[in-house]
């Protein structure tokens, strides 16, 4: 049985991890490294980046489960357990250097939603909640939870 508690802790620390290095990135960010998927759907290396580093603490996390990715570097083959993540949620605000931009996370299993992490970097924001549990609000000056 997870521990869904001490699974958001850990999600709101990678979600953290991952916030910061977008506000890093956003200091020395290329427009012209951005990428048009569609029309007004826009990806750039730090999305890739971000989901990368994501995909590979939650996997360490919880390796048994699988992924559903906003681009796609991991992939759902039917896991019990699976990870919804958006790297950078608000692409176009990160683009043309507005808030906000946040992370996004959460699991689920084939049967329901267990945690939801939702991390804001410019206001340095997490929001999280699990199954059973409450709904939070923690100011993330050093870490979450």
């Amino acid at each position: 049985m997870l521990n869904l508690q001490q699974l958001a802790a850990s999600v709101c620390r990678i979600a953290t991890e991952a916030g910061h290095f977008l506000r890093e990135e956003r200091k020395h960010f290329r427009r012209e490294c951005v990428e048009e998927k569609q029309a007004h759907d826009y990806v750039s290396y730090v999305d890739k980046e971000s989901e990368r580093r994501i995909v590979g603490a939650l996997s360490a996390l919880l390796p048994e489960a699988g992924f559903i990715t906003e681009e796609g570097s991991a992939t759902y083959r039917g896991e019990t357990y699976y990870w919804v993540i958006d790297p950078l949620d608000g692409t176009t605000n990160y683009i043309h250097d507005e808030s906000p931009y946040c992370v996004s996370i959460a699991l689920r299993s084939t049967e329901e939603l267990l945690v939801g992490v939702v991390y804001e970097p410019c206001r340095d924001e997490c929001f999280y909640a699990w199954k059973g549990g409450r709904s939070l609000l923690e100011w993330c000056k050093d870490t979450c939870i």
